[in-house]
């Protein structure tokens, strides 16, 4: 039995509106294509899709049946593949906090592949189960929109604009995080050189002098 987990940063319902969706079984299904339901409504008991199976330069028709399904934790399959025979194909679907954890399990049930059934089988169907949830993840995480800031905390950048009272490298301050050193905590504008003494007025600094005329500080904007 060939067994392989995946974390996917998604909610599990996020999971099962791929898996639900059987248009969608030859994106993430390694080695199929063109998928299109059959009989049935996908993926309640008994329905069944079929495809096209690429083994090499060769391609063959393919058919996979729901067996069992337990929403929202668990989805079993009979996967048919032509000559090989057919396979069991469980998919365990966890909540991991808030994302998913996906595990699949396959075993041959009948035919050649049920027949040569060995340990390095095994291996090739645990290779192709890492590709096969890594598509999953890729294509949930694609089509599917994530949660309300996505569990995580957002890196805010503040952006403050200050009026130019000196040199040209006072007009603006961009800084992450933190407060510009010539600002009072709690304050919402710059400080004025009359507030702030050490602050470079336009006396003496190479500027013109604009007289008694009033100067309103631009706003800041606090994200």
């Amino acid at each position: 039995m060939a067994v392989r987990h995946h974390l996917i940063d998604r909610p599990p319902t996020a999971v099962w509106s791929v898996l639900e969706d059987e248009t969608l079984y030859g994106e993430w299904v390694v080695g199929t294509s063109d998928s299109r339901p059959e009989n049935g409504r996908w993926p309640e008991n008994g329905a069944s899709i079929t495809y096209d199976v690429h083994v090499g330069p060769k391609r063959f028709a393919g058919r996979t049946v729901v067996r069992h399904i337990d929403r929202p934790g668990r989805l079993e399959l009979e996967a048919e593949g032509g000559p090989w025979g057919s396979a069991r194909i469980a998919f365990d679907i966890r909540p991991w906090g808030e994302q998913t954890l996906v595990i699949v399990d396959e075993h041959p049930l009948r035919g050649l592949g049920c027949t040569l059934h060995n340990p390095l089988l095994d291996t090739l169907l645990e290779l192709r189960h890492r590709t096969m949830l890594a598509r999953l993840a890729r294509l949930v995480e694609r089509v599917t929109a994530p949660e309300p800031d996505g569990g995580r905390r957002a890196t805010n950048l503040l952006v403050l604009h200050v009026r130019p009272y000196g040199p040209a490298h006072d007009r603006g301050i961009r800084v992450r995080g933190v407060r510009p050193r010539h600002l009072h905590p709690g304050r919402h504008h710059a400080p004025t050189p009359r507030e702030r003494p050490d602050l470079p007025g336009d006396r003496g600094h190479g500027t013109p002098d604009l007289g008694a005329r009033r100067r309103t500080p631009l706003p800041v904007l606090d994200r």
